[in-house]
């Protein structure tokens, strides 16, 4: 059964990934706070969680090269900044041709996309272009969040990329990370990816629908 995901925006742009002639952007997720959507901003280089103070809870949080435990007792007021792995990401939504995602997206076209074929697009293309660059390719939905005791008590810089806060929810987002090493890309910046031709065993555009259309 295919892993379909849905991707919202402006019809000026995703028509051309429909005809198999326009490119995908991953973003770095230090860019996720200067979106000019302010529905999408968020600052996920410093992820914030807050303590309620209504339990005792003990973190772990594993990071490249230490672990560092933090505890909360209860009626305590404090907040937690984790600072997620530097990557590339690109979001999608599990809810298709949703009108309240097409306001909130200020979108007016919503592509179905066949996320496994997307993933195999991308290995192909970097064994293609990129031969000497190794790239991981991380997929999950998101978890949201309210307060701190919504977060594992195990943690890491990594499986911080897929917890975002509740304010979100509403998006019901699936995220496709790219991660490289250091010192073979530049992760600060965005990424612009080809998208294959229709007639490619890789094309994973499935079907999209126009605003108010059926």
């Amino acid at each position: 059964m295919s892993n379909i995901k849905y991707l919202y925006g402006k019809k000026d742009y995703l028509s051309q990934i429909i005809d198999g002639k326009g490119i995908i952007r991953f973003d770095s997720i230090a860019n996720y706070s200067t979106l000019e959507n302010k529905n999408m901003r968020d600052d996920e280089k410093n992820k914030k969680i807050i303590f309620d103070g209504t339990n005792t809870k003990k973190i772990e949080i594993e990071y490249s090269n230490k672990k560092q435990i933090y505890t909360f007792n209860k009626n305590d007021s404090a907040e937690l900044i984790v600072n997620p792995v530097d990557c590339l990401c690109k979001c999608f939504s599990n809810n298709g041709y949703c009108d309240d995602l097409y306001n909130r997206f200020k979108a007016d076209i919503c592509l179905e996309i066949d996320i496994d074929l997307l993933i195999e697009s991308l290995k192909a293309i970097f064994i293609s272009k990129y031969p000497q660059i190794k790239v991981t390719c991380i997929c999950s939905n998101i978890t949201y969040y309210e307060t701190i005791s919504e977060i594992p008590n195990k943690f890491d810089t990594l499986n911080a990329l897929f917890y975002k806060p509740f304010k979100f929810y509403p998006e019901n987002e699936y995220r496709i990370v790219l991660m490289f090493n250091r010192n073979e890309i530049n992760i600060s910046e965005s990424m612009i990816i080809t998208v294959p031709e229709k007639e490619s065993s890789y094309y994973y555009v499935i079907n999209y629908r126009e605003r108010g259309k059926t």
